[in-house]
């Protein structure tokens, strides 16, 4: 029991150094590319170091099992340096037993994970504040409070929120007349963008101020948007920064209306195979960084390079097993499995042959 403590903590303290040192390392990427886009400035500076962190948690998740990789290629390669795994194999352990104990850490990471994925990256896409100037046009402005406001001559947009981060609700058009009175009013629950200049508004009330009398209510109707590309993409969610829960809910909406979902349950079901590919990485770098068979020479340093460099090739071969399977129009879950499941076969079958 102590020699399982004392494992799990080790490979926990390599989870964070290795995670530390990634995000250290895609903070600094992400900053370099937001200095080249500023002007001098201590404000710019500053807004440029906080905006480089908000994307790094979204990555880290993707770059788990390379994370888990480095970690374990780490932890086992230097207890080998120190005789530890050569102990613990006279003390009675067997790879099959190395290789639970490392699941122990291991779910710890991946609960952190999906933890992240549901709450962290959500919070952190909103956490930049209001948006306005030149980023909205001189007449917009856009708060995860408020939702967003952009004027057009006579025309004001009100949009509360972008439901499952793609969808508005909540809009309220109003057309101005010259003397600056409002002329007419539009309400909408909802609505579906079908191109950047053509909304399809549904569950429509419009009011006419100038006639008076009840609003004109509609099922659903066109409205001609003015919005630009760079105004709609501020404040929409791509399918990798919407909460789990809600990703799992629009798939299903997308599916039940007939519409592509393919996109989207790419995003969820590589999420979902997250486990399953960290869970190969441990098995593999156990299979590589200790000597659970015969003794084997090597570096610390050299197995850390092995372990990036089988992470790698991993990611490598994952992207190129998503792009054949959607040229192909394989099914995304079997897109999402396949570089997964893989990997785990062959940790197995290494972990298996080591005596």
């Amino acid at each position: 029991m102590v020699l399982d403590v004392y494992l799990i903590k080790r490979l926990l303290q390599g989870y964070l150094v290795a995670a530390l040192a990634i995000g250290l390392l895609l903070w600094l990427l992400e900053l370099m590319e937001r200095l080249e886009e500023l002007g001098e400035g201590g404000v710019a500076l500053a807004g440029a170091i906080w905006f480089a962190v908000l994307p790094v948690p979204e990555q880290l998740v993707e770059l788990l099992p390379v994370i888990v990789v480095l970690a374990t290629a780490g932890v086992i390669g230097g207890m080998h340096a120190h005789q530890e795994i050569v102990a613990m194999r006279a003390a009675g352990w067997s790879p099959r037993r190395l290789a639970l104990v490392c699941m122990a850490p291991l779910l710890v990471a991946v609960s952190l994970a999906l933890v992240v994925v549901q709450w962290g990256t959500p919070v952190l896409h909103h956490a930049g504040g209001p948006l306005f100037g030149e980023e909205l046009g001189d007449d917009g402005i856009w708060h995860d409070s408020h939702g967003l406001w952009v004027r057009d001559g006579q025309r004001l947009l009100n949009v509360g929120e972008l439901r499952f981060g793609q969808n508005p609700v909540d809009i309220n058009i109003f057309v101005f007349s010259p003397d600056g009175s409002i002329h007419q009013h539009t309400q909408a629950r909802s609505a579906v963008v079908q191109s950047r200049q053509q909304w399809l508004l549904e569950d429509v009330r419009k009011w006419q101020f100038n006639g008076g009398g009840e609003p004109e209510i509609h099922a659903q109707t066109v409205w001609e948007s003015f919005l630009t590309a760079q105004q709609l993409a501020l404040f929409e969610q791509t399918p990798s920064q919407l909460p789990l829960t809600e990703l799992v809910q629009y798939v299903i909406e997308l599916r039940a209306s007939g519409q592509a979902s393919d996109a989207h349950e790419l995003v969820l079901w590589e999420r979902l195979a997250l486990p399953l590919a960290s869970l190969g990485m441990v098995l593999v770098a156990l299979a590589t960084a200790a000597p659970l068979g015969a003794a084997r020479s090597g570096s610390v340093g050299a197995r850390i390079a092995t372990g990036l460099g089988i992470g790698l090739l991993y990611l490598l071969l994952s992207q190129l097993v998503t792009y054949t399977g959607l040229l192909l129009e394989v099914a995304p879950a079997t897109i999402a499995f396949v570089a997964p499941g893989l990997l785990v076969i062959m940790g197995v079958v290494m972990i298996s042959l080591a005596r």
